[in-house]
């Protein structure tokens, strides 16, 4: 073989070597892509009512069989946990999960109907009772609707609520008739409708304990979230659908955390202003509507100024444990914020 022959072999194997490379990426990403389509059975999901469970209030359409549409009708929970159903009378159902009745219904239609089968479709979901402590701004026992109707909530929202707590998701988002756009309440609302966090609250930390379905044991299931990252936009699953009972606690941090306060307040999860009252030797006093970071200076400054030759500055307010607190405090111009 003569030297050009072996030129000409390296060259075309060079050549070879090259196009193969250029196109691997290109072929991988279309195998990739194919490969992460969603097939039509993703169409036929549903979710896992592993954790709604049903009380006084509640409103659902049962549907026995297709065929029979004697047995078929629409229910509501009474104050004391009951229905009254077609063949069955008056049962207790407080305290179950849709899949935990669809069984038990299942197994008491067979003695009237050849191979039920059950289905439970929410109509209308009762008012949720939370308790919330820790650091907030009010802290306490706490009603919100079943479900949140958008149109008479700020429409500068940005945090998608979604339900994640360890096992079985479900999204937060539902359509109901009449084009109604409503939601599941969230962490979120349940920490605006509180009044928002502190420069404490320790947001990477929040303590959750809910009540927990009979299949898996009943009692009381805890998390740890990091709502934070809902905030940041990283990750809304941190922001978990509520429950009827759920628990949440929002610890205290060691350090004033003013960064996240700031981004609690762009989010809307806190009140952006805040009411206050300037007396005494200003140039204008009386009611201010302020921004949430104000500072005492910013107030008097935005009061007119103090008037030359007064005292000390006598500052009055409720703390989160509704305690009074008064401070007298020297009035520095440049004082740190």
């Amino acid at each position: 073989m003569t030297f050009k022959s072996k030129q000409l072999i390296f060259l075309r194997l060079f050549l070879l070597i090259f196009l193969i490379d250029l196109f691997s990426p290109i072929y991988s990403q279309n195998l990739g892509s194919k490969a992460n389509t969603p097939s039509p059975s993703y169409l036929r999901k549903k979710p896992k009512n592993n954790f709604y469970i049903l009380g006084p209030g509640d409103i659902f359409h049962i549907e026995v069989t297709e065929r029979s549409q004697i047995l078929n009708g629409k229910y509501l929970i009474d104050g004391e946990g009951f229905i009254n159903i077609k063949r069955l009378k008056t049962i207790y159902v407080s305290g179950l999960t849709i899949a935990e009745l669809e069984n038990l219904l299942n197994e008491e239609y067979k003695k009237y109907v050849f191979e039920p089968n059950v289905k439970i479709n929410m109509i209308t979901y009762r008012p949720i009772k939370l308790y919330i402590d820790g650091e907030i701004k009010s802290p306490g026992m706490y009603v919100l609707e079943g479900t949140i109707n958008l149109n008479n909530k700020p429409s500068n929202n940005s945090i998608n609520p979604i339900f994640n707590l360890d096992k079985n998701q479900k999204g937060a988002n539902i359509a109901v008739p009449g084009g109604s756009k409503n939601y599941f309440p969230t962490l979120y609302d349940l920490i605006r409708e509180s009044g928002g966090i502190t420069l404490f609250s320790d947001l990477k930390n929040i303590k959750i304990t809910r009540i927990n379905n009979l299949s898996d044991g009943g009692g009381r299931i805890r998390t740890t979230i990091n709502l934070l990252k809902s905030i940041d936009l990283t990750d809304n699953s941190q922001n978990i659908r509520l429950f009827d009972g759920d628990n949440i606690f929002i610890p205290k941090s060691d350090t004033k955390l003013i960064t996240q306060i700031t981004k609690a307040m762009r989010s809307n999860i806190n009140p952006k202003e805040i009411k206050v009252i300037v007396s005494g030797e200003v140039a204008y006093p009386g009611v201010k509507i302020l921004n949430k970071l104000t500072s005492l200076n910013d107030a008097i400054d935005i009061s007119g100024g103090k008037n030359p030759l007064t005292g000390k500055i006598q500052l009055i307010r409720y703390n989160n444990d509704g305690a009074l607190e008064k401070k007298r405090i020297s009035y520095r111009q440049n004082a740190q914020k």
